[in-house]
């Protein structure tokens, strides 16, 4: 039996996001046709992949063992195909990744002017997609928040960015200048608990039962989680970044205390390194490296966009 490719990056959206819709808009295709696909796909292999009910989309064990696979199935296949489609390519070129809130305009801008005869493209990162961009080929080098990994895969930490808190005008938190760890302590976060680092679970740990006291949320999006929060249904923490990319006239951002910072690494694939990414590194390194020191974001404090 083939395997059908793009069908396959459909299932992986689906089992990623846990919701055909955010599927689709991550894809860029509609719902109904998203649906039909995945269908046609479970048609093919014989095999129920999703459960779908009033409590959201579940992966079936049939789904589970394929999404097992299905990562390193991908990745390899793409891999080849990038490496064959570069192969073709006149000159130098670098395809840069970058997670959102990463100020890298200025950095790609000198970057250029002193490599005149190279060419720089720049491709949108997602914390689900950017280490198998990375594996595959699809970019060179990243600029995102940890964690990253993979398989020879060079992480280098850049700088560090305050975590804050989204809180909807109306709640009882909107009036403090900032919030603590303990404040949160029976809220419902909304944000899937797998994308939270080690620490997480640690700041709510009731010492008796080992047990949460958070209540999760399950919303993917940022957008969706921000209207979660100005509708007053919960609480979103993230990256700083995030108050001036999202602002939202529902939603108020507190300094959040007691949690560490969200890290920014530069990441690439150790085995594709060379002259020319080296010289980007470098120079990333050093330019973001003082921006972040100087505290400075688009001209601004970063404390400037939070209440």
């Amino acid at each position: 039996m083939d395997v059908d490719l793009r069908k396959l990056r459909y299932f992986l959206a689906v089992a990623e996001t846990s919701n055909f819709r955010h599927a689709a808009e991550l894809l860029h295709i509609s719902q109904p046709a998203l649906t039909r696909q995945i269908r046609s796909f479970e048609a093919e292999i014989s095999a129920q992949l999703f459960v779908r009910s009033s409590g959201g989309t579940r992966l079936t064990a049939a789904g589970r063992e394929l999404r097992e696979q299905a990562d390193a199935l991908l990745t390899a296949s793409e891999a080849v195909l990038q490496r064959v489609g570069r192969a073709t390519l006149p000159g130098s070129r670098l395809i840069v990744g970058f997670a959102a809130g990463v100020m890298i305009h200025p950095l790609i801008n000198e970057f250029m002017q002193l490599n005149p005869d190279c060419e720089v493209d720049l491709r949108a990162t997602l914390p689900v997609n950017q280490s198998r961009f990375l594996v595959n080929g699809s970019i060179d080098v990243c600029l995102g928040r940890l964690p990253i990994s993979g398989s020879g895969i060079t992480v280098a930490p850049v700088y560090t960015e305050p975590r804050i808190l989204a809180v909807g005008r109306l709640h009882r938190l909107a009036t403090v200048t900032s919030v603590g760890v303990a404040q949160l302590t029976g809220e419902r976060i909304i944000q899937p608990p797998e994308q939270f680092p080690a620490w997480w679970p640690a700041a709510f740990a009731d010492e008796e039962t080992s047990q949460t006291t958070a209540r999760w949320g399950e919303a993917r999006t940022v957008e969706d989680r921000l209207e979660n929060v100005a509708a007053g249904n919960g609480l979103v923490i993230l990256p700083s970044a995030a108050a001036r990319i999202y602002p939202h006239p529902g939603v108020v951002y507190k300094r959040l205390n007691g949690v560490p910072p969200a890290t920014i690494a530069l990441a690439h694939q150790t085995s594709r390194e060379s002259a020319l990414l080296r010289k980007f590194i470098d120079l990333a390194q050093l330019r973001l490296g003082n921006r972040a020191a100087s505290g400075l974001i688009n001209g601004k404090r970063a404390d400037e966009y939070v209440a």
